[in-house]
């Protein structure tokens, strides 16, 4: 087994020192190569024509994965290494013992749930904290320097009595201009977690078919009206609760999360794993536990693959099916074209749609014609690939640009299809958006 490791030059003490330590100690027989970058935006060319060379790539932060997963079609397993509450901890027990006040500092990375359960932990209460935390998603070439400006710009105005980042680029860019700061690093455990956690992904899918199960949970918060809103104390609760939740059923099944947003997240985990779990698919845990806590539609989709991607893309397609129905549920949805639906407390029959059945669903939804909708399921079999720019869609249906990409975004808009990379042609060229649909269920 090889992997790769994406990860900084600089913080080496950090991140090269307890990478070595975990495989030296935890995984000899694992072939490790280091793949060293100045700045995030070079990840993409340290992989180019060379993910097939490993069976597993961890990037050491979100922002090189994000860029990465911007830039190129994954075609490995890749993984990152996930935030995780004890490096908050231990920022903060630093910023105490430097004297700062830490009701009053600016975080990046992290998510606000995740800050306040550290928070709560430590014994301070929400309505206490006048933290400030930058929000936009990594995927910016000038995600650094967004970042820097923010936490500068906290300072310079009086908010914060200092700085926390978990991006050493970050960390650099303000040891450079004086920028009182804590580098929130990933611990050793963590390190070891995701190693094994890859190696366990990679022996699954050279186990055989169907191995790879992704669980994507939507819980349908309210949206915040106002900051000075009465039930904003609860709300926040809700979320911090929710999290709490999702982790632990994540622990269950060995797997990783990923947070998308509030409410939002996505789990990676394998099918033996989950049938062992669930009992062969009779009743879904996280799904009862979180019904039964909170009073929230909650909506969860479960993709079963051979590939890490597949699965996530069949996730997509079941959450998509399981938020249409407007109520508590689960679906299911197997690389066979099969699917289950769990609602609350136990199983419910097959839920299986023919192609003619979905295509006259997307039909409405998007206000395509019928046939533009088969028609691109069939270039997409015809192709024997779901992704593709608006040129491409266009060549391949004999109609002009501007119509391929009305449909791109009539399809976007209604959860068929979203950006997974992009073409560039030339150094002036315009990129491309590559787009993938997700037409049959």
């Amino acid at each position: 087994m090889r992997m790769a490791i994406v990860l900084p030059k600089t913080q080496s003490d950090i991140y090269f020192q307890r990478f070595q330590t975990v495989f030296q100690r935890d995984h000899p027989e694992i072939d490790v190569q280091y793949l060293f970058y100045s700045d995030y935006k070079e990840a993409p060319g340290l992989l180019q024509d060379h993910q097939h060379e490993y069976d597993a790539v961890i990037f050491a932060g979100s922002a090189s994965f994000y860029y990465a997963q911007s830039c190129l079609r994954q075609e490995t397993i890749w993984l990152y290494l996930p935030r995780e509450g004890s490096a908050i901890y231990r920022a903060l027990l630093l910023a105490l013992k430097r004297g700062w006040d830490i009701t009053r500092l600016s975080f990046d990375t992290y998510e606000y749930s995740m800050l306040l359960e550290a928070y709560h932990e430590l014994g301070y209460p929400e309505d206490k904290l006048r933290i400030q935390y930058y929000t936009h998603h990594p995927r910016s070439p000038d995600y650094n320097k967004l970042v820097l400006d923010f936490h500068r710009d906290c300072l310079s105005k009086g908010l914060v009595s200092g700085c926390i980042t978990r991006l050493t680029t970050v960390a650099n860019m303000m040891e450079r201009y004086h920028v009182p700061y804590i580098f929130a690093h990933p611990t050793i455990d963590t390190i070891r977690e995701q190693v094994a956690f890859g190696q366990k992904l990679v022996v699954a899918t050279q186990g055989g078919l169907d191995q790879f199960a992704v669980l994507a949970v939507d819980v349908s918060l309210p949206v915040e009206s106002s900051a000075f809103a009465p039930s904003e104390y609860s709300f926040s609760m809700d979320r911090l609760h929710i999290a709490r939740q999702v982790y632990r059923y994540a622990e269950l099944i060995r797997g990783t999360v990923l947070e998308q947003g509030p409410g939002e997240y996505v789990l990676f985990s394998t099918k033996e794993l989950l049938e062992s779990q669930t009992g062969s698919y009779q009743r879904l845990a996280l799904l009862d536990q979180l019904v039964k806590e909170f009073p929230y539609c909650v909506s969860i989709g479960v993709g079963c693959s051979k590939t890490a991607a597949e699965a996530r893309r069949l996730s997509l397609v079941a959450l998509r099916r399981s938020i249409q129905r407007r109520k508590s549920g689960a679906v299911l949805q197997f690389s066979d074209g099969t699917s289950l639906y769990i609602r609350p407390g136990g199983t419910a029959p097959d839920v299986k749609a023919t192609a003619s059945e979905q295509w006259q669903e997307a039909a409405q939804r998007t206000h395509l014609s019928a046939n533009t909708i088969a028609r691109i399921a069939e270039l997409t079999c015809r192709r024997q690939d779901d992704r593709f720019t608006a040129r491409q869609l266009a060549e391949g249906l004999g109609i002009s640009r501007r119509s391929a990409d009305r449909i791109l975004e009539r399809l976007e808009a209604q959860g068929y299809a979203a950006a997974v990379g992009q073409e560039v042609f030339g150094e002036r060229g315009r990129p491309a958006r590559i787009m993938q649909v997700f037409l049959l269920k």
